[in-house]
């Protein structure tokens, strides 16, 4: 399959010891998200698409290496969790920077419900 990107490409913004092979999972999934949600977009240039999919390659590969467990300990108190609590494209500035990108707004509406209204009246007869 044909990507916008490179594990190479990738490498050149983020810092990591994960080989270029190792990048290619994050650049699928950013692939596959640029493909769905602004693959058909006329206003985005082929250079804009390109770019959008090598910083969310980054973000989920940034993502994908603070699930490392952390331990805080303050006295006896000691908690352990995993990653951030920030799950959007928000979490890393790679992904805030795939948003700028975007010109579109298409990711920063990802996982964003839109709300609607339904009015209902029972005192209106449907027949009229």
């Amino acid at each position: 399959m044909a990507y916008r990107t490179t594990g190479t490409l990738v490498k050149e913004i983020i810092t990591t010891s994960v080989s270029v092979a190792g990048i290619e999972p994050f650049i699928i999934i950013a692939n596959q998200l640029v493909t769905s949600k602004l693959g058909s977009s006329t206003d985005l240039s082929d250079l804009e698409r390109d770019e959008i999919e090598r910083w969310l390659a980054a973000h989920f590969l940034a993502v994908s290496l603070e699930q490392k467990a952390t331990t805080k300990k303050i006295g006896d108190a000691e908690k352990t969790y995993q990653g951030r609590t920030a799950m959007d494209l928000k979490a890393t500035f790679y992904g805030q920077t795939a948003c700028i990108l975007d010109t579109t707004g298409a990711l920063e509406r990802l996982g964003k419900q839109v709300a609607s209204i339904i009015h209902l009246n029972p005192d209106m007869d449907s027949t009229t």
